[in-house]
């Protein structure tokens, strides 16, 4: 499993009420996105590695169960094949 940080700003723009962060997520060849909001008050006196770990751990469970079930998967399902003339 390969995982990027693929967001990480405040959220909603205009009035920002917290960080949203997002993982690109790539397993068995598949790739998947989460994301959640970290609140302004939570990320208070933080840094931003350390609010990026507050978002994994919420998302942890879900990303764990998602790439267990597509690394159970065939990569023969994302192969480029062609028949035999």
């Amino acid at each position: 499993m390969e995982m990027k940080i693929a967001r990480y700003e405040l959220y909603p723009a205009g009035t920002p009420t917290g960080y949203c962060v997002g993982f690109s997520i790539t397993a068995n060849g598949r790739c998947f996105y989460r994301d959640t909001l970290v609140s302004l008050q939570e990320a208070r006196e933080k840094a931003d590695e350390e609010i990026v770990s507050l978002a994994y751990e919420r998302l942890r469970q879900g990303i764990d169960a998602e790439a267990a079930r597509l690394g159970a998967q065939s990569p023969l399902l994302i192969q480029v094949w062609s028949p035999a003339p």
